[in-house]
């Protein structure tokens, strides 16, 4: 018994390994999948929430907040909410969505009277919030006009250009806003509409233009529905934030109207995420005008039959909210009191800016410079505005001599804030110790401390009051061991230039260091080497010319 036993375990054995090895024998497959670039939205929560940090502020995404920075639901939203509990209902929705949602969705797009909606001229179904709508739509311009491009403002909501990418729809883009002038750069996007060829696909956005909050004027609009028109161009209006721009609906919805008046064939993908607040329930509609009755239900049924292998048909929740709030006159007299105007600011801050902004102050934000203002709270807007300062005020010209020297190392330091004394080891005999008199110098300079690691130390010295401080607003990505170093000379004529140690400093170029010195993190102490730089003040770009070495050999360099 007890050796039938023993073969049960071993014949058991080689089972599972052979399991494990069928396994196994399949984990190549995907060792060429690299990792996706991070999304520049919602890859700005992401990090957000892994920094841990408690100065951190996220004004990225784009979702309402009460001064608290908890999630804001609207009332009118509680109250449809309250109808459906006592009135559930799970069922599938039609590969088109909910009936009822649509009818309401046309009539605030179109116009509460539209003959357009009356004749049965418009084709439309329920997407996934804009998102869906847009993608559903490119995906319809890609499968019946092949040939066609698409022509997108620059800048736009980022994830535009990634939706008719994988769509295959080739793109162009075309002038809208102007830097200088932080408005409609009107001219040039005239000229570009002209340019294009005749019967283009247009990308617009209908209101609130996302990034930057410039909407063409009345007249604008009108100027550009003409040229269209001239042109025969097709506008596909994206309206993800109806009555944010003027706080009405209504006016909000004008540059649609004044095309649908000038006898154009438009398109609409409409959003409920951030008017209604709905933003996880995916909820939206896509519309594309027709000539007659015939050719809507023909059009209508190609986008259901796009959406059905994508994802078959819409959720019903948001669908019944939306439904209930626009149909029911108490609760979208309450909706439109809840609306006014939102929700972004563009402030004209550039990508290196908007870095140390992260890097330095724990503040997130797209790179383009957008900010939700639904992210400022009166706890944290005197800390988002002195930052804000801090990166935007003027730098005085850096250079004469740059050199960069490993730290002397440092024995380690506790989890905690470190005293003045314990900072004081990590930097040259030259900088005086905690108490000691500081050095003569002719030239003021600051310093700057570079890790390929996490985060890291500033000392500052002036020749009048020396004083040392920890850097505690920044975090930079982990680095494997061994870390790496970099030895460099900047002379003043802005060339920089590898320095020469005892043969061994001949290139420009990182190098393994088996050591490791003490490392100052958010409280935490991790193992890391660090270099130095001390910049003298003078003029020149020896400073600039040194940071983008560095960050070519994938060092990180803070002034």
């Amino acid at each position: 018994m007890a050796i039938a036993i023993c073969r049960g375990i071993v014949g058991s054995g080689r089972r599972e390994a052979a399991s494990w090895r069928r396994f196994m024998s399949t984990s190549s497959w995907w060792d060429h999948v690299e990792p996706a670039a991070k999304d520049p939205i919602l890859g700005v929560t992401e990090a957000f929430l892994a920094d841990p940090s408690p100065e951190k502020v996220n004004v990225g995404v784009g979702a309402y907040r009460d001064d608290d920075g908890k999630p804001v639901v609207l009332e009118c939203v509680r109250e449809a909410e309250r109808r459906i509990a006592g009135n559930l209902n799970m069922e599938y929705l039609p590969m088109g969505g909910s009936i009822k949602m649509i009818e309401e969705s046309l009539k605030l797009a179109y116009g509460e009277d539209s003959e357009l909606i009356k004749d049965k001229h418009i084709a439309a179904i329920q997407a996934l919030s804009g998102t869906g709508a847009c993608r559903v739509f490119a995906d319809f311009q890609r499968r019946f006009l092949p040939d066609s491009q698409i022509y997108i403002p620059v800048p736009t909501w980022a994830n535009h250009h990634n939706i008719w990418r994988d769509a295959h729809v080739s793109q162009r883009t075309f002038h809208y806003y102007h830097p200088e002038t932080r408005g409609l750069d009107f001219a040039a996007m005239m000229d570009d509409i002209k340019n294009a060829p005749n019967g283009s696909f247009f990308l617009l956005h209908a209101c609130a233009h996302n990034p930057t909050g410039v909407d063409p004027s009345e007249d604008q609009w009108r100027e550009i529905s003409y040229q269209f028109k001239v042109k025969n161009h097709f506008p596909f209006f994206d309206m993800a934030y109806q009555g944010f721009a003027s706080g009405d609906p209504e006016r909000d919805a004008k540059a649609i109207r004044i095309f649908l008046d000038d006898g154009h064939m438009i398109g609409c993908a409409q959003s409920y995420a951030k008017n209604m607040g709905l933003y996880g329930q995916r909820v939206g509609c896509l519309s594309l005008l027709c000539e007659n009755e015939i050719q809507a239900v023909s059009v209508k049924s190609q986008l259901q039959q796009i959406a059905r292998p994508m994802y078959s048909n819409p959720p019903v929740h948001g669908a019944l909210v939306v439904s209930i709030i626009l149909s029911d006159p108490e609760l979208k007299a309450m909706w439109l009191k809840e609306v006014k105007i939102g929700m972004f600011c563009y402030s004209g801050l550039k990508p290196d800016q908007v870095d140390r902004l992260t890097n330095e102050f724990h503040i997130y934000m797209t790179r383009n410079g957008r900010i939700s203002m639904a992210g400022v709270t009166t706890g944290n807007v005197g800390y988002l505005a002195n930052a804000i300062h801090e990166v935007t005020k003027p730098h005085e010209p850096t250079t004469g001599h740059v050199a960069i020297q490993r730290l002397a190392r440092a024995a380690p330091l506790k989890e905690s804030k470190p005293s003045t004394s314990e900072l004081s080891r990590l930097v040259d005999p030259w900088l005086p110790q905690a108490g000691q008199e500081a050095k003569p110098d002719p030239i003021p300079f600051g310093e700057l401390f570079i890790a390929k690691g996490f985060d890291f130390v500033s000392a500052d010295l002036s020749p009048s009051s020396p004083r040392l401080r920890l850097r505690r607003r920044l975090i930079l990505r982990p680095f494997p061991p061994p870390l790496q170093l970099l030895h460099l000379s900047c002379s003043g004529d802005g060339e920089a230039k590898p320095k020469s140690q005892s043969g061994i400093w001949n290139t420009v170029k990182p190098f393994a260091n088996g050591g490791a010195s003490g490392m100052l993190a958010t409280c935490v102490i991790q193992p890391v080497d660090m270099i130095k730089v001390r910049i003298q003040l003078g003029q020149g770009s020896a400073a600039q010319v040194t940071k983008n070495m560095l960050a070519q050999e994938g060092f990180w360099c803070f002034l």
